[in-house]
């Protein structure tokens, strides 16, 4: 059996491998596998033994990851993140924990934005007409989805090195 030492490493390139997955699918497919959030959420468990929390910390980060969850859903309610991405990110969560959670929200926003930029400048956003009250107007409107498991891998990416730094 590894020690510690050895072992963090490879269930962080795991973790790594499967949000590298999920990026991928959404890519491809625009949907993120349940089983890959399932992995997530599931590696953290077995991982706990190797890189998990104290006892106190695992409850708390649970608790982050159904407040990321329940956040979440308020977006999905709205149309603003997809179902799939949700259930990343709350998964991803837990590997957060309630002191990295900031940390992993904001690398995922700021990715996000790029990824969002470069959404418009790869053409995926069109024009059309909207009825306002000084006549038609173009408004923006997205051709397909934004991929956001990219962003949401890029802030993994960034916990899992925050991680082997520490």
């Amino acid at each position: 059996m590894p020690t510690s030492a050895f072992a963090e490493p490879i269930v962080l390139t795991v973790l790594a491998l499967l949000l590298a997955g999920a990026a991928a699918c959404d890519l491809r497919r625009f949907r993120i596998p349940n089983a890959l959030s399932l992995a997530v959420a599931g590696l953290f468990l077995l991982g706990l033994p190797v890189v998990g929390p104290s006892p106190f910390m695992l409850g708390a980060s649970i608790l982050t990851g159904l407040v990321v969850f329940a956040a979440g859903a308020g977006l999905f309610a709205c149309g603003a993140l997809g179902g799939g991405d949700v259930k990343l990110l709350s998964a991803l969560s837990l590997w957060a924990g309630p002191a990295g959670i900031l940390p992993l929200l904001t690398m995922t926003a700021l990715a996000g934005g790029g990824l969002a930029l470069a959404w418009l400048l790869a053409g995926a956003v069109t024009s059309r007409s909207a009825s306002t009250p000084h006549g038609e107007a173009p408004v923006p409107v997205l051709r397909r989805p934004v991929p956001y498991a990219v962003a949401i891998a890029a802030g993994g990416a960034d916990l899992i090195l925050r991680r082997l730094a520490a």
